[in-house]
């Protein structure tokens, strides 16, 4: 999983454009999504073992974009990102964006015993991420399965 702040998506000038599949491909329904957002902690604590930049730099807004860039999970096995699990950024790369990406993604995993989490700021973002789902009904997944970082 990881976050990219060149797939930045300007604001629409037309406000009659409408979205064609309402988030049935890669990205997720923007419904659930948005309502995650309104409840979400979104909080986000400065890093504390490495100067990320997506850690650290959240609250640089840009007025003129929708999005400030988009995250995914992508499956290590496959090669393949995974269906429903592309979210927009508002802010940067914030937690309540990626945990609602990696709950997407833990949920189609039945049947599976463990999941190995791979992200470049998995140091931080494993400290909130058990408190985080505990806070939002849109962030659930199997309790059968265990969350690997290697």
């Amino acid at each position: 999983m990881d976050g990219n702040f060149s797939a930045e998506h300007m604001k629409l000038k037309n406000d009659d454009d409408f979205n064609l599949t309402g988030g049935s491909g890669y990205f997720t329904a923007l419904l659930h999504y948005r309502a995650h957002l309104q409840i979400a902690d979104d909080k986000q604590p400065k890093s504390t073992c490495h100067e990320h930049k997506a850690v650290n730099q959240v609250h640089a807004t840009q007025k003129h974009l929708a999005a400030t860039g988009i995250g995914a999970i992508a499956c290590a096995r496959h090669g393949h990102f995974m269906l429903d699990t592309v979210v927009d950024f508002q802010n940067g790369e914030q937690q309540v964006n990626m945990d609602y990406a990696l709950c997407r993604a833990l949920s189609k995993l039945e049947g599976m015993l463990r999941a190995a989490v791979i992200y470049n700021i998995a140091c931080q973002f494993s400290v909130h991420f058990s408190a985080q789902i505990l806070k939002s009904d849109y962030l659930k997944f199997s309790d059968g399965i265990q969350i690997v970082q290697p």
